[in-house]
C-alpha cells in the first residue's frame, strides 16, 4: 500500500501531548456519500 496514507487538512490536537489514545475520522468508500463512508480509527500514542 505504498503512498497510502491520511490525505487531509489539519485536525485539532488540543492537550495531544497528553492524550493516551486519538481519533481519526477518515474517508475510506469513495463510492459513498461523503458522511456514510467513514471509518473510525483508534491510534495508541503512548
Amino acid at each position: 500500500m505504498s503512498g497510502s496514507g491520511p490525505k487531509s487538512r489539519k485536525i485539532w490536537t488540543s492537550q495531544a501531548h497528553r492524550a493516551a489514545h486519538a481519533y481519526l475520522l477518515a474517508g475510506t468508500e469513495k463510492s459513498e456519500a461523503k458522511h456514510a463512508g467513514l471509518t473510525e480509527f483508534v491510534l495508541d500514542m503512548s
